[in-house]
């Protein structure tokens, strides 16, 4: 931060703006017969000319007020000084007026105004020049038509940051026909907290895929942000051989979520009951089958990602994928681990996201772990700013996260992963947090 000191006088830059003789005397000699008489002249009688004088007064502007009474260090604030003119100041005599803060404001002021009498002013602009805006002070030149007349009420208005450490703030105003500095009361700046700190998402709020949350005593398995009932005992024991998520509990009230799986995802019932068609939530709400392993690699989707469910819920059973053709493959739906070569330009897919992958080295980290086969399609810009979707675990180099409202939550520990309910939720390889904000949270 700028070191701001406070200003003893009127401020210097404005004093460079004319030449100002204060205190001189002109001294003129007068032939009185026997003697001569010493007649003293006013200053401001013999000012150089400039682009605008500040004559030299001790009045100066009273009642000033400043508000709001309190703001936060560092935090936007709409600031409004209020005051009484010493004098008569007018864009035709070219006057302005500057108001100037105690201690430097952490950001530019922007959206000033100034209203008085019959004058209604938007910006710094006016008859003598553009005036000024700067964390130190803020200068406004009158317009043509604006005129105070002497003991008119004024207000300036701007917003801008607060100081960014705590304490007191005051503003002093100057005006072109008024010298001295007039202070006003003082807003009392608080510290600033820092961003809200949140919770961590359990899997009972972020539903990740193969989370397994009880409601009012049911078991529900999620897939694609959808609750598949777990029908019995023999059913869970089955699912729980190859999920191993830490069974939660939703909140009381809570409805299990019933809309249709989010595009791309996968699904299958194989072993709870031995069918083994793995499916694919298609864009139309319906699951698709695939009738041979060599089209489920063929489309592009990752084996890893498949989730069992313990049954299908339901859900209306559509055409086979290989009948759908391309609009079921996973560059059409979307689908987490969905690996895109956009002619040259190489893109991962998770939660409905596509995250760039910048080099080759990257591309190999996500080889690695993302055994989908790479698609050719052209990659949209809309598809690389989507909101990603809640509850998907995203593996980049280092930290695992989980999305949640849009934000990232990063795991401390593995053993906060399985105490938070996604130890059965495959992450998806990406080569990084993909512009996402990383959210701060309380707890482990």
């Amino acid at each position: 931060m700028q070191e701001h000191n406070s200003l003893v006088g009127a401020p210097k830059w404005r004093r460079s703006r004319g030449t100002i003789l204060a205190g001189t005397l002109a001294v003129t000699t007068v032939a009185l017969g026997a003697g001569l008489a010493l007649t003293a002249v006013p200053a401001f009688a013999d000012v150089v000319p400039g682009q605008h004088t500040l004559r030299s007064s001790s009045e100066a502007a009273s009642n000033v007020l400043a508000s709001p009474a309190s703001a936060t260090a560092g935090a936007t604030t709409n600031f409004e000084v209020s005051f009484t003119t010493p004098a008569v100041l007018s864009g035709a005599n070219t006057s302005w007026i500057t108001v100037t803060p105690s201690t430097a404001l952490s950001s530019v002021p922007t959206g000033a105004y100034l209203v008085g009498s019959a004058c209604r002013q938007a910006g710094t602009s006016g008859a003598g020049g553009t005036g000024s805006a700067a964390s130190t002070a803020l200068s406004i030149e009158l317009s043509g038509a604006c005129s105070l007349g002497a003991g008119s009420n004024v207000e300036i208005g701007f917003t801008a940051n607060a100081p960014l450490s705590p304490g007191s703030l005051s503003f002093t105003v100057t005006t072109s026909d008024g010298s001295a500095l007039a202070a006003s009361n003082t807003i009392a700046v608080g510290a600033n907290p820092g961003p809200a700190l949140t919770s961590f998402p359990h899997a009972n709020v972020s539903y990740p895929n193969g989370a397994i949350v009880n409601f009012s005593g049911t078991d529900y398995v999620f897939a694609g942000g959808r609750a598949f009932q777990v029908q019995n005992s023999l059913a869970l024991a089955a699912l729980q051989r190859v999920d191993d998520a830490r069974i939660q509990t939703a909140a009381a009230g809570t409805i299990p979520p019933n809309a249709a799986p989010r595009p791309g995802t996968l699904v299958f019932t194989r072993p709870v009951n031995g069918v083994g068609t793995i499916y694919v939530a298609g864009t139309d709400g319906e699951l698709h089958g695939f009738a041979t392993p060599t089209q489920f690699v063929r489309d592009g989707y990752d084996p890893a990602l498949v989730v069992t469910v313990t049954n299908l819920s339901g859900l209306s059973i559509g055409a086979t994928a290989g009948f759908e053709g391309p609009a079921d493959n996973a560059f059409a739906t979307s689908a987490d681990g969905a690996i895109v070569d956009s002619s040259g330009a190489y893109f991962v897919f998770a939660g409905g996201r596509a995250f760039s992958i910048t080099s080759p080295d990257s591309l190999a980290v996500v080889r690695q772990g993302d055994k989908a086969q790479v698609l050719q399609g052209a990659v949209s810009s809309t598809q690389m700013s989507a909101g990603i979707a809640s509850g998907v675990l995203l593996s980049p180099s280092g930290p695992v996260y989980v999305s949640y409202d849009g934000q990232l939550f990063g795991f401390r520990s593995m053993a906060q992963l399985d105490f938070d309910g996604y130890s059965g939720t495959a992450a998806v390889p990406v080569p990084g947090e993909g512009g996402l904000a990383v959210a701060a949270y309380q707890g482990t």
